[in-house]
């Protein structure tokens, strides 16, 4: 008898987990759906902003649209060696991509910044 109750309890125990493994089996189901099309989501940005550096890199730029060295050419040599320690042409060269950054930002209607 003792047997026959054990059993039933047995029984009962797996149909009362059932609704767990459901619930288990769905909440798996959709967080792997989501990681998925968080994946696909992830792809698909990385391959349009390669395209676009594709694109980018494909335009034609001239080579003296900024130069320094134009304007620095007559100046003395103690003056550039000054300059080049201190490291002001990679400071103007940040400044003025930072500014063509900002113009072309502002060229885009969705992300204009101020002014």
């Amino acid at each position: 008898m003792d047997s026959i109750v054990q059993a039933f309890n047995n029984l009962l125990e797996w149909l009362s987990a059932i609704p767990q493994w459901f619930y288990d089996l769905f909440k798996n189901a959709f967080l792997t759906l989501f990681d998925l099309l968080y994946d696909l989501v992830c792809y698909i940005l990385d391959m349009l902003l390669k395209a676009i550096l594709a694109l980018i890199q494909e335009l034609p730029i001239p080579e003296g649209i900024f130069n320094a060295n134009q304007y620095l050419a007559g100046a003395p040599a103690d003056f550039l060696n000054m300059l080049v320690a201190i490291r002001i042409p990679e400071a103007f060269a940040i400044i003025v991509s930072a500014l063509i950054i900002r113009f072309l930002c502002g060229l885009i209607p969705i992300i204009r910044v101020g002014g």
